[in-house]
């Protein structure tokens, strides 16, 4: 009984007015793109989210909005950059994953970001970019989502540090098996899979779960930090820099933590994901309890006066959108 007590009063406290303030800017950072962002100054989680073929940025980070809001997290939902030859579809257009890093780092220059928490999502297509370009993506992501769709990886390679990774699938999805052989690949590379499969549901299942579960992934992120470095580890590495540093013609520079350019693949990726041009609405809130703690024992309320809620300039663009 004391535990209901704790989980109904931590709803009230996340769901009270103060704790909903959020600005929302559409054509941020790049065309298209719509950041959704809570109020106040502290670094944000971030959760990144790229959506599927023929669909907007704005429609897939519907889903996101309230639970994200919810739990303090700021969203920021991408839409395939036309200036760089995409006609719609992540997946198809295959460019460079250092796109994405580009865009976050735009957000951080205007809202400081959590770095620790910084996570990205892909719904149907955009969850098979994901997939496909696995081995590119940069060291930033603590977490990588896949929902409604996932294609192997390009290149039979694993990335320095493996990220845990979710899949939201359906079995009827008539493409499920490469979901399946993307979630065994990443397997070979030892990663931490959640597999929330879907029974009985098709693409357009898929897309209904993910409206009504997204607060279940906004937990299992929330619950999925980038791991920080053992002690011991980060004060060895410092000490190396400083050795180097010192030393500077007899060693190389330190390695990027971003990937080098990936030059044109000899083959081009499966055409696999359908044109989604389902539209859904977010279910209600079975999540709000679970985000609730997690609220009270990690966030703690974000009502702030009104005086730390004096925002810079340059989010000077962004409206209310209670």
């Amino acid at each position: 009984m004391r535990a209901i007590a704790v989980s109904a009063a931590a709803a009230v406290l996340v769901m009270a007015p103060c704790a909903a303030r959020a600005k929302t800017m559409s054509g941020f950072p790049c065309t298209g793109c719509v950041l959704d962002v809570p109020d106040g100054d502290a670094p944000v989680p971030l959760l990144v989210v790229l959506h599927g073929d023929g669909q907007s940025a704005k429609a897939v980070l519907e889903p996101f909005r309230a639970p994200a809001r919810a739990a303090g997290i700021g969203v920021l939902a991408l839409q395939c950059p036309t200036d760089r030859a995409c006609k719609g579809s992540f997946w198809q257009w295959d460019g460079d994953p250092r796109w994405l890093d580009e865009q976050v780092e735009a957000v951080a220059k205007a809202r400081a970001i959590d770095r620790d928490r910084t996570w990205i999502a892909g719904w149907s297509g955009g969850a098979s970019y994901l997939g496909w370009r696995f081995a590119d993506l940069s060291d930033r992501w603590a977490a990588v989502v896949f929902a409604g769709g996932g294609i192997p990886p390009s290149r039979d390679a694993c990335p320095a540090r493996v990220p845990p990774t979710y899949f939201l699938v359906g079995d009827k999805n008539p493409l499920h098996h490469l979901a399946v052989s993307l979630r065994d690949a990443l397997a070979r590379c030892k990663a931490e899979s959640t597999w929330d499969l879907q029974k009985g549901a098709d693409h357009g299942k898929e897309w209904k779960a993910l409206s009504g579960r997204a607060g279940d992934v906004i937990a299992w992120l929330l619950a999925h930090p980038r791991p920080k470095p053992p002690v011991a580890a980060a004060s060895a590495s410092a000490s190396a820099s400083a050795s180097a540093s010192a030393s500077a013609s007899a060693f190389a520079p330190a390695a990027s933590s971003t990937p080098p350019p990936t030059s044109a693949l000899s083959t081009p990726p499966p055409r696999v994901h359908c044109a989604c041009s389902v539209v859904g609405r977010s279910a209600p809130v079975p999540w709000v309890l679970s985000l609730s703690l997690l609220a009270l024992l990690g966030r703690g309320s974000s009502c702030r006066s009104p005086r730390s809620r004096s925002r810079a300039s340059r989010l000077s663009r962004l409206t209310t959108d209670d």
